[in-house]
């Protein structure tokens, strides 16, 4: 490993791979800082359970920077992923990525460089790897991953209360995560067709079972540490062959559109409508689609037409997204920037 030097390091610094007493150490440091809804016994068994599943077993990692008598700085989990790069002249390549998450340093250990430590080395990691791409969702820190070469997305959501019951539309099929590798199998041919001449080289995150099943996961955990039954339905299927993915979120009573994929304003009407009805039959405030208003990313799904739209009587809101704030890492030939990223959704979401 490369070496970093700090002034408070008791000699250098290193990156490891956390072991599992490490991992649940650092677990309960997450409970503290974003644990909202969650008692620490069910905030542990969850980061148990995901980390222990078929989904996430060889695929998520927790990172430690640690000084010179292993004391840990910092941390941070990291997900494999695959992305789809598509050129001007056609050609495409399947690349390795990672999604960055949940980096932390404790408040004691704060202000001292340790946070962009860790990304530098990791980075440095993510290279003799092979990683071609990384992205992460900012909360907070927007400047301190610039800082270590992540690229800034604005983005815009969408978000429609929750003010009455919405019955479930007419000639729609609720999907449950058994069915989601059927979908996601056509949804990966549509993507290949639209990527087959991009006007900028451009890379498109592929939307995968596993992550689906993470965010669902997620979300039963979610249900039952509010003493509620979880809802087994996932998405939804159009009368038109479009579908959309959601999962209610761990923290706030909200369901987040995870994929949003219609064909036709009538199917983007209908998907709504589901929507709002899976919401309000979990109890839920409000459903919330990232860029919504469709105009910073690309893809055929994405014209102003298919946005979300409330139902008569309701406002729905539009608003800058403050939190969860897009960010790409390109490792790349220089010579391919700038780079489009397609596909900014819940869906890329840790």
């Amino acid at each position: 490993m490369s070496h970093l030097a700090f002034p408070d390091a008791a000699d250098c610094t290193a990156l490891v791979i956390a072991n599992p007493a490490e991992r649940a150490a650092r677990w309960r440091l997450h409970h503290a800082q974003w644990g909202d809804g969650f008692d620490e016994h069910g905030f542990l068994r969850r980061e148990q359970a995901l980390g222990e599943s078929d989904v996430l077993r060889d695929r998520l990692r927790m990172w430690l920077l640690v000084d010179g008598h292993g004391q840990a700085l910092a941390s941070c989990e990291t997900w494999t992923t695959a992305f789809v790069h598509a050129l001007p002249s056609g050609h495409q390549h399947h690349l390795r990525g990672e999604v960055v998450a949940s980096v932390l340093v404790e408040p004691r250990l704060r202000h001292r460089g340790y946070a962009l430590g860790l990304l530098v080395q990791l980075t440095e990691a993510f290279a003799r790897e092979g990683v071609a791409v990384s992205t992460l969702y900012s909360d907070v820190g927007a400047v301190l991953y610039r800082r270590a070469g992540w690229l800034l997305h604005a983005a815009r959501e969408t978000v429609v209360p929750i003010t009455t019951e919405h019955p479930w539309p007419e000639g729609v099929a609720a999907l449950s995560m058994g069915e989601v590798a059927d979908v996601l199998k056509s949804e990966r041919e549509r993507t290949a067709m639209w990527l087959l001449e991009p006007v900028a080289p451009t890379v498109v995150e592929v939307l995968d079972g596993a992550k689906v099943a993470w965010h669902w996961m997620r979300a039963q955990h979610r249900a039952w540490a509010r003493g509620e039954q979880p809802s087994e339905t996932v998405g939804a299927r159009g009368k038109d062959g479009g579908f959309a993915l959601w999962a209610a979120q761990a923290a706030q009573p909200r369901l987040d559109v995870l994929a949003w994929r219609p064909n036709g304003q009538e199917d983007a009407a209908t998907l709504t409508a589901a929507a709002l009805a899976c919401a309000a039959a979990c109890g839920l405030a409000e459903v919330t689609w990232w860029d919504a208003d469709r105009e910073t990313g690309t893809g055929p799904w994405r014209r102003p037409a298919l946005r979300p739209t409330a139902p008569a009587g309701i406002t729905a809101h539009d608003r800058d997204r403050q939190a969860g704030l897009p960010m790409l890492r390109w490792s790349g030939s220089a010579a391919e920037l700038p780079l489009v990223w397609g596909g900014i959704e819940r869906a890329g979401w840790m």
